[in-house]
């Protein structure tokens, strides 16, 4: 994916797996929000709020472009195996 910056010079933004051009100008239209959601230490809900995202969209978009979230707050999984 190649952007030019203001001064004219060639951006090329390299993600971790092949998407379809659709998706890619998807992605174009939100990286720099995403970048700066994740450096001002918002959550993915957070981040999907104000993007007008949903959370698991965020999450694919941080993960194709290569994004280490900051904010990543986990919350632990049921078990499926508990007695009735």
């Amino acid at each position: 994916m190649t952007n030019v910056v203001g001064n004219g010079t060639p951006l090329t933004l390299i993600l971790t797996r092949p998407v379809t051009l659709d998706c890619a100008r998807r992605l174009e239209a939100h990286r720099f929000q995403l970048f700066a959601l994740n450096e001002s230490g918002k959550t993915l809900q957070d981040a999907a709020d104000a993007i007008g995202l949903t959370k698991e969209t965020v999450r694919n978009y941080i993960e194709a472009l290569g994004i280490d979230w900051k904010n990543l707050i986990r919350k632990p999984r049921k078990a499926n195996n508990l007695p009735k």
